[in-house]
């Protein structure tokens, strides 16, 4: 295990490099691409080497994972964060150099939310989704078998499933144009909670993000007050078990047996092979030997379902899956694609491009969210583009995690509403005259 101490060594000091160097020279702040991602690389990484030093063992698949692949995965983690820093390094010396004169055009040439336009999108949405969790979560059960078997194929259709987040989102949209007034508070918390008790984990984390953005947005707010960094901690933690809560509680536990599965949870996490939430960096190894046991690099060819996810499986029973490259590579002795395993950023990077893709993939994201960083925080708050900006960065983790796909799944899927909101504006306003209120 010395080797790695030796990889944990190297990457802590790259990483404390790192971040001083944003926060001293990045112009770094909590709505910063850099946060999310220094935050990524310590979980994914850092914490992973740690644990392995301290005696856990690599991530259990009927092939051993071996030291040597980990700390190859590692090195090349540590390669993108320093090239993604130099990105964003860049961009903040360009912006600082910018004049106030163009700085003072982006404001008055900002496209500015209606918020008459955001109650004409948001109220539909809320109604579709209060109706969307009532006929598909909220029913008695002889109701909700009724429910689903009418839908019959589109019982499972992602389509179909998104809508029962939608009440959470019309309720975000109307938060960022009106603030936070504590009636709507209480009713924002609760479509968080029978969302969250109705479908995957990423809800509680891209929307209770997006609900902070939006409120160091509208206050201006470089970092987040201290009741605020601990709601985000009390996000981070119930995460981690939420998907055995949700199981638990649908399949009819009392407190004590869903507080027993949390227990389990966690005690699993600390085992020698932890679980799924803790070994992104395992997974990520992993991509990289299968890549090279394949013997023939993807050269963008990962990205190819994308061309055909809009298409329901319903009418294309055999669609290429999005992961269709991980289900190429498995191999019985791992089985990536049955494991519901994860490649991260720089592992869909490796299987395109080999190393040069393991790195270049993060900075190429380093760059495109670091300019939409600079964009977005030259127009105020109620700007179309820094609402787009937010909701895309909310959703950073997942792109972190899964690779540059998710990065059109998750925004025009997980927030259709959303967009649609974008859209409207930009179809019916003028970019260059502020809208009717």
């Amino acid at each position: 295990m010395s080797d790695i101490a030796t990889a944990l060594t190297f990457d802590v000091v790259v990483l404390c490099v790192s971040s001083v160097a944003l926060f001293m020279y990045g112009r770094l702040s909590a709505l910063h691409p850099g946060s999310v991602y220094l935050f990524f690389h310590f979980y994914t990484v850092t914490l992973r080497l740690a644990a392995l030093t301290l005696g856990a063992l690599p991530f259990l698949m009927p092939e051993p994972l071996s030291v040597d692949e980990i700390i190859r995965a590692a090195l090349t983690f540590d390669a993108a964060l320093v090239g993604a820093t130099g990105v964003w390094l860049y961009l903040a010396g360009r912006e600082s150099r910018r004049t106030s004169r163009i700085s003072q055009r982006r404001c008055h040439e900002a496209l500015l939310l209606s918020p008459r336009l955001v109650r004409i999108v948001a109220w539909p949405t809320i109604l579709v989704g209060l109706i969307g969790l009532r006929f598909l979560r909220f029913s008695d059960p002889f109701s909700l078998a009724k429910n689903h078997a009418s839908l019959g194929g589109w019982d499972s259709s992602s389509w179909v499933l998104q809508i029962v987040t939608w009440a959470q989102q019309g309720s975000l949209m109307l938060h960022y144009v009106v603030g936070f007034q504590p009636l709507h508070v209480c009713l924002t918390v609760g479509l968080f909670a029978l969302t969250m008790l109705s479908t995957a984990r990423y809800v509680l984390l891209v929307w209770g993000i997006f609900a902070c953005y939006i409120v160091l947005s509208k206050k201006q707010l470089r970092w987040p007050p201290f009741r605020y960094a601990v709601g985000l901690l009390f996000i981070a933690v119930l995460w981690f078990p939420f998907k055995v809560v949700t199981a638990s509680v649908w399949a009819g536990a009392d407190a004590r047996t869903v507080v027993s599965n949390v227990v389990d949870y966690f005690t699993a996490a600390k085992s020698a092979g932890g679980t799924a939430d803790t070994v992104f960096l395992d997974q990520a190894a992993v991509t990289m030997t299968l890549v090279d046991v394949h013997g023939e690099l993807f050269y963008g060819k990962t990205f190819l379902p994308l061309l055909v996810s809009p298409v329901p499986r319903l009418w294309w029973p055999d669609k290429p899956h999005m992961n269709e490259y991980q289900h190429v590579i498995s191999t019985p002795g791992r089985p990536m694609s049955t494991y519901g395993a994860i490649t991260t950023l720089v592992g869909e990077g490796y299987a395109n491009f080999w190393y040069v893709g393991g790195v270049l993939f993060p900075v190429l994201a380093a760059y495109l969210y670091g300019r939409a960083y600079f964009a977005a925080m030259g127009r105020p708050h109620n700007s179309v583009f820094r609402f787009l900006y937010l909701v895309m960065a909310s959703m950073l983790i997942q792109v972190y995690r899964d690779g540059f796909v998710s990065t059109i799944l998750f925004p025009f899927y997980a927030a259709m509403p959303m967009m649609a909101l974008v859209v409207v504006h930009w179809a019916i306003q003028s970019p260059r005259r502020s809208p009717r209120r």
